[in-house]
């Protein structure tokens, strides 16, 4: 008889334990969710603040604010608040992935030949070899 109490209290502690696991599994998919949930709420809150940023942040621009990313601006000039303001709100921006119109870069200009010598140069009253002997004037 006692080896079939000892039997059945082994077996009493082996579902104890599956039921302890069991209800341990149970927690962490709860948690799992819960956390999943909260993750998804907080994602859908920041793109609200990116497009509110990313909208003052252009009207920064349009008032004159230089941003340091070098982006297109009015011509206003800002107080040091506003610019201030601007400045925090382009810091903000950075987590956004947002990218501004950038300026136009200007085209370079053509490169002009070198010539060894220069071809506007001239001395009245002198024939150099080669040149045209109609245009030579004489003085006296």
């Amino acid at each position: 008889s006692s080896g079939i109490n000892a039997e059945y209290g082994g077996i009493r502690r082996q579902l104890f334990i599956i039921r302890y696991v069991n209800n341990m599994a149970k927690l962490f998919l709860v948690l799992v969710a819960a956390i999943t949930v909260l993750a998804l709420v907080e994602a859908g809150k920041g793109q609200k603040k990116c497009k509110k940023n990313i909208k003052k942040f252009e009207a920064c621009l349009a008032k004159g604010y230089q941003s340091k990313a070098g982006c297109v601006s009015g011509d206003g000039e800002l107080t040091k608040k506003e610019a201030k303001k601007c400045a925090k709100l382009e810091k903000r921006i950075k987590k956004c992935d947002y990218t501004c119109d950038q300026p136009e870069p200007e085209p370079e200009p053509e490169p002009v030949p070198v010539l060894p010598f220069d071809l506007d140069c001239a001395l009245d009253g002198y024939d150099f070899g080669g040149a045209d002997i109609r245009d030579f004037v004489m003085e006296g």
